[in-house]
This record gives C-alpha cells, sequence and structure tokens, in this order.
C-alpha cells in the first residue's frame, strides 16, 4: 500500500465533507424556518422505520466489498444481488404495512409518507457497489463530484418545496434528488455495471464474514434510534422534533469529522491487515486525531448550543437546547471510539463489533422507562451514558488486540477530555463577563476562547498530534507504529508521557 494515498484520501475526504457540510448546514439552518417541527417530527418517524428495516437486508455487503475488494471472483456480484433482492422485498412490505406503520405511531398521514418513501429502497441497492469499490481502492477524488453535486440537489429541491409549502414532502423529494444524482455520477466514475450472480464461495463467506456485522447494524441502529421510537411512542410528536434537531445539530459535527476517519482508517487498515504493526500504527494515528478533533467539537456545541437555536430557530425552538448539549457528549464518544471498531472490522472481527452493540442495546431498553420520566433531556443522558459504557469496551478490547499499552493511549483517552473540560470552564466563566458586549460577540467569544484554549495546549504538549498534522498538510505519511514513536527532529528527545 502506498502511504501517500492515506494521505491523499484523507484531504479529499476531508474536502468532500466540508464541501457537503457547508451547503448541507445552509440547508439544514434554512429549511426550517419554512417547514414546521411537526412536519420534522413526520420525517424523522418516516426515515427512522426505513433505516431499520433496510438493516434487516443488510449483511455486510457494503463491508465485505471493501474488505475482499476484486480479489475473489463473483464477490461484487454476490453482494450486488442479496442486497437488491432484500431491498425488493423491503420495498413491498413497506407499501403493504404502511398504513400498520402508522397506526403504530398513532398518526394517520405517516401511511401516505411510508408508501412513497418505500422508492428509496430501490436507489440505495444499485448504489452500494461502486461506492464500496470506489472506497476500497482509496479514490476519493472521483466520489467528490457524486457526494457534492447530490447535496447541491438536496439544497435545491428541498429549498424550493419548501418554500412554496410542500412541508414535509420538500424533504422526501429532496432526498429522491441527491439519491438519483449519486447514483448515475458513481455508475459513470466507477466503471460499474450491475450484474446479477450467487457464487456459493462468496456466499458462504459474505455471510460468515457479515452475518456479525448484520447483527451490529441491527442493533446498532436501533440503539441509535430507539431514543426517538421512544419519544415518537408516548411523548407528543413535536417532542419528537425538538429532540430530533438537538439530534441532528449535536452530532453533525462529529459525525463528518468521524466519516472522514473512518471512511480512510477502514480501507487502509484492509489493505495491511497481516501487518500487526502497520495496523497498530495507523490505529494510533486515527485515535490521536479523532481524540483531538472530538474535543473541540463537543466543547463548541456545547458553548454555541443555546445562542444558536436562539438566533436560528428562535424562541420556539429553545426546548432542544438543553438536550443537544448532553448530546455533544455523546458525539464526543461516537467520533472517539470509531477507529477501534474500524480495527475489528478489518482483522475480521465482527463478533466483537456486535456484541459491543448489543451491550449498548440492553443497557438503552433496560433504563429507557426511567429516562422517559425526564423527557427528551433525560433520553440525551441516557443515550450518552450508555455509548459510554460500549465505547470503554469497544477500546480496551481493541487494544488488548493490537498489544497496546496504556502509556500509548495515555493523552487521547486521559489528558484531552480533562483539557476540553478546562476549555468549558473558560468559555462558561468568559461569558458571565461579556455582557456588555454585542449580542454576537456574547454568543461567540465565549466559545472561540475556550476551543482556542483547548487547541493551544494540546498542540503544546503532544508532539504525536503536531506530527500527524505535520504528514497530513506536509503530504508524508508512515505507516508502522514506529512512526509514531519516533521524535521530530527539530524537537530534540521526545518527553515522556505525563
Amino acid at each position: 500500500m502506498d502511504p501517500q494515498r492515506i494521505v491523499s484520501g484523507s484531504r479529499w475526504v476531508a474536502l468532500t465533507t466540508l464541501a457537503t457540510s457547508a451547503i448541507g448546514l445552509v440547508t439544514t439552518v434554512l429549511l426550517p424556518k419554512f417547514i414546521r417541527p411537526e412536519e420534522y417530527g413526520l420525517f424523522a418517524l418516516g426515515i427512522l422505520v426505513m433505516a431499520v428495516i433496510q438493516r434487516l437486508g443488510n449483511f455486510g455487503q457494503n463491508e465485505f466489498i471493501i474488505y475482499k475488494g476484486r480479489e475473489q471472483s463473483g464477490a461484487l456480484e454476490c453482494a450486488f444481488t442479496t442486497f437488491l433482492l432484500s431491498n425488493i422485498l423491503f420495498l413491498v412490505l413497506q407499501i403493504v404495512f404502511a398504513d400498520a406503520l402508522a397506526s403504530f405511531f398513532h398518526n394517520p398521514r405517516l401511511g401516505s409518507l411510508y408508501r412513497w418513501m418505500a422508492l428509496g429502497y430501490l436507489l440505495s441497492a444499485f448504489i452500494l457497489v461502486p461506492s464500496a469499490l470506489l472506497n476500497r481502492e482509496l479514490e476519493f477524488k472521483k466520489k467528490f463530484w457524486p457526494e457534492f453535486l447530490g447535496v447541491l440537489a438536496y439544497t435545491g429541491v428541498g429549498l424550493s418545496l419548501a418554500i412554496s409549502g410542500a412541508g414535509v414532502w420538500a424533504l422526501i423529494a429532496a432526498t429522491w434528488a441527491m439519491s438519483v444524482v449519486h447514483l448515475v455520477l458513481m455508475w459513470v466514475l466507477s466503471g460499474w455495471r450491475p450484474a446479477l450472480g450467487l457464487n456459493s464461495k462468496s456466499l458462504g463467506e459474505m455471510f460468515r464474514y457479515g452475518m456479525p456485522l448484520f447483527l451490529f447494524g441491527l442493533v446498532g441502529y436501533l440503539f441509535q434510534n430507539l431514543d426517538r421510537l421512544a419519544l415518537g411512542k408516548f411523548l407528543e410528536i413535536k417532542e419528537v422534533g425538538y429532540y430530533t434537531v438537538a439530534f441532528q445539530f449535536a452530532l453533525v459535527l462529529s459525525t463528518k469529522a468521524n466519516g472522514i476517519i473512518s471512511t480512510v482508517a477502514f480501507p487502509s487498515y484492509a489493505q495491511v491487515q497481516r501487518d500487526k504493526d502497520q495496523v497498530k500504527g495507523l490505529y494510533l494515528k486515527a485515535l490521536y486525531a479523532s481524540s483531538f478533533a472530538a474535543g473541540a467539537i463537543a466543547l463548541a456545541t456545547i458553548l454555541l448550543a443555546d445562542p444558536f437555536i436562539r438566533w436560528v430557530y428562535g424562541s420556539s425552538w429553545l426546548p432542544a437546547v438543553e438536550p443537544l448539549q448532553i448530546l455533544a457528549l455523546y458525539g464526543f464518544i461516537v467520533l472517539l471510539i470509531s477507529p477501534a471498531v474500524m480495527v475489528f472490522m478489518a482483522l475480521g472481527q465482527t463478533r466483537t463489533v456486535f456484541y459491543v452493540g448489543l451491550l449498548n442495546l440492553v443497557l438503552a431498553v433496560v433504563f429507557m422507562p426511567l429516562a422517559l420520566r425526564f423527557g427528551i433531556k433525560g433520553v440525551a443522558l441516557l443515550m450518552t451514558a450508555t455509548s459510554l459504557v460500549g465505547g470503554l469496551t469497544a477500546m480496551g478490547l481493541a487494544h488488548r488486540t493490537l498489544g497496546l499499552k496504556i502509556r500509548r493511549v495515555l493523552l487521547p483517552l486521559g489528558i484531552f477530555p480533562v483539557i476540553a473540560f478546562l476549555g468549558l470552564l473558560v468559555g462558561l466563566f468568559v461569558s458571565h463577563w461579556v455582557t456588555p458586549l454585542s449580542w454576537a460577540l456574547r454568543s461567540i467569544l465565549p466559545a472561540g476562547l475556550g476551543v482556542v484554549l483547548y487547541v493551544g495546549i494540546v498542540l503544546g504538549i503532544d508532539r504525536d498530534i503536531r506530527r500527524i498534522l505535520k504528514q497530513l498538510l506536509g503530504g508524508s505519511w508512515a505507516v508502522g507504529e514506529a512512526s509514531l514513536q519516533e521524535p521530530l527532529k527539530a524537537e530534540g528527545p521526545r518527553e515522556p508521557p505525563r
């Protein structure tokens, strides 16, 4: 594997993420100005049920393609055929049982929404293989235009229909437009064309590799959406809308950062899976980068939550502020544990991933009745706490698998969160002393000072982070674990861990 491809891939994934996020953020900010919270709640419940159903047809085909690539004859055809057949089945079932699903949530309007949204199953089936192939080959430059133009299509269709008063249908049509653009360009750039086939060898290997991922995806998605399922069932639909906006903005930056890291990390791990030293080195780089980013993102999200909601949505959306601040910690944990999950997937240890996901789901189900007593804040706190337990378990198992000592992860897992908390305290302190300033400065200054303090301290004490940033900006990327341990010549001997 050429190390420069990792650097180049990271840059293109980052560019794609930044470009699509910039447009997506504008869209996400503007759409609620023309769509009521109740309409957002309906769309959230529609997407929620579709995602849970679609997990039933996903046996890790995407991950299997990245894990195997083109090296095994019939693997691509097998993955595509199984995914297509399951999606056709779910399309039919969702259309037939749409009214029953609507009755479950006590909202008749959901019936017609579920029937039309079911068409999305077919589009996703034909995107699977070309997207996975480009990921496997680290061809992230080719993925830029499908992703970028797809978001533009979503923005154009969604905003135009929302302004005309289409309500929830604006969100549905925008999702279709994005998928169609994505699909057409992926086919053109990947060179892949649909081909059916079921090879017994590939089918058996895919199910052995993918079954734990299927179970993990199922329990993981149930865990990630259990909050909105419970809120939709037992609380008012408006509460679902508040929570959805809070969840969306609490995780928007951490999800994007996680996408950059995991999109590059998984295929990189997979290509060197037989060399433990290289896997360990790549994991440490990903862990340091994700921990550094997670602290800054969580800090900024907590400090900006209240002024952001007030300015963008107005006082009617203020119930979303406290859940947003709590869920910022959930985003921190998700970003922190992602490199560990990618290690298990790249090494073929997919059962471990499933067991961790199952632990999260069991804890969430057991304590959900208690959390609902405290409304959306209680649910947000429960999701954060359970993800912390599962995250610590996953990282502990990953470190044991790779033979990592505690000193190698002391900074990203111990010191970085402490520094982020210090930055939060500084931001809160400053916010009480800037009342004479303009509203804009009162909103931005505390968060800016807190993040600057955090970044400055981390870069000052941690040479590994400085080294990683230099490698990404300078274009050199050593892969092995030793590359993370060797000091930069200009800095002299490495300081002992603190």
